[in-house]
């Protein structure tokens, strides 16, 4: 298998891809599982989930 190394420079990159995550959030787009906390249902995106989360 190849490997693929990518570095990001950009030091806003993490915060500018919360902001985007975040404005799917708002607008119900790509939410494809919710969490349930307290009784409090909350949707997701499932790429925020780690492998084996659902257990």
């Amino acid at each position: 298998e190849a490997e693929v190394t990518e570095i990001v420079s950009d030091p806003q990159h993490s915060q500018k891809l919360l902001r985007v995550l975040q404005s799917f959030r708002q607008d119900d787009c790509f939410q494809d599982a919710v969490l349930v906390l307290d009784g409090e249902q909350i949707p997701v995106l499932g790429q925020v989930i780690p492998p084996g989360g659902n257990s």
